[in-house]
């Protein structure tokens, strides 16, 4: 089991690529976070801020399948999306 979760990641100063978030109210990098079933973050993606807290979900989760499961037989995998 994975869980997908973003954050918010405040900057100071003029860090390259970070930008304004106006849910947030500040200059930050908007990374996105998968963890699995026993808390341990899997992999992370560094966003621009002003993206949607879903956006390149998919990306991550390839990026994670291909490293864990790469020479394996294939595996069956559900995604499952929860509300907020």
């Amino acid at each position: 089991m994975l869980h997908l979760d973003s954050s918010e990641s405040a900057v100071g100063g003029e860090q390259e690529s970070a930008s304004y978030n106006w849910c947030f109210k500040f200059v930050c990098y908007h990374p996105l976070f998968c963890f699995n079933q026993l808390g341990d973050c899997e992999d992370a993606l560094l966003r621009l801020a002003h993206v949607h807290s879903a956006e390149h979900w998919k990306q991550l989760l390839e990026q994670i399948y291909y490293v864990e499961f790469a020479g394996q037989c294939r595996k069956r995998v559900i995604i499952k999306v929860m509300g907020e």
